[in-house]
């Protein structure tokens, strides 16, 4: 019950029930702890609304890390511009989440590398929670095997599970050469 003020005043304990509508959205980014030279990397992103209410637009940035080539995903909501890759979506109800899968293929480094892959959540409702709105996936990615030339092919074929085959050339007198 509220009793009116005279001309001027003011009563702020007053509550008229406005409140400004709150979602915590929160992310989680998985994929491989490793993957060898060239072959494909899957991300997946999971997006959840942990409420108290519905989160109607919220938008997903991932800086893809570098080295990487031939990023792509499927989703029609994102896009792969710059080396970023940018998602929107929405409405997304209490509890209800939304997965964005990112391939890319692995680079050849020189030495091992960590390929650590951030992402970050914003939602258009105040978020009570902000904490959970990153998140990070390291992927190790080895060096490329270098073959010592002095051990020699025969010895390197066979160390890597192969053969070798060598063709020698005869001169003109069927001496080898």
């Amino acid at each position: 019950m509220v009793t009116p003020k005279g001309a001027g005043q003011n009563d702020h304990g007053a509550d008229f029930g406005f409140t400004n509508p709150q979602a915590d959205l929160s992310v989680i980014k998985v994929g491989p702890a490793k993957v060898n030279p060239g072959e494909e990397i899957e991300y997946q992103i999971i997006v959840t609304n942990n409420g108290p209410n519905t989160a109607t637009r919220w938008t997903v940035t991932d800086p893809l890390p570098e080295g990487i080539t031939n990023a792509r995903t499927s989703n029609a909501d994102c896009g792969i511009a710059a080396g970023k890759l940018t998602c929107s979506g929405g409405p997304l109800a209490v509890g209800q989440s939304h997965t964005i899968t990112v391939r890319a293929d692995a680079p050849y480094p020189a030495q091992t590398v960590v390929l650590k892959n951030c992402v970050n959540v914003k939602g258009t409702e105040p978020d009570p929670n902000p904490d959970n709105n990153n998140s990070c996936w390291p992927t190790e990615v080895p060096e490329i095997p270098v073959i010592n030339p002095a051990i020699g092919g025969a010895a390197a074929a066979a160390a890597l599970g192969g053969f070798l085959l060598i063709r020698r050339r005869r001169n003109a007198t069927g001496v080898a050469m």
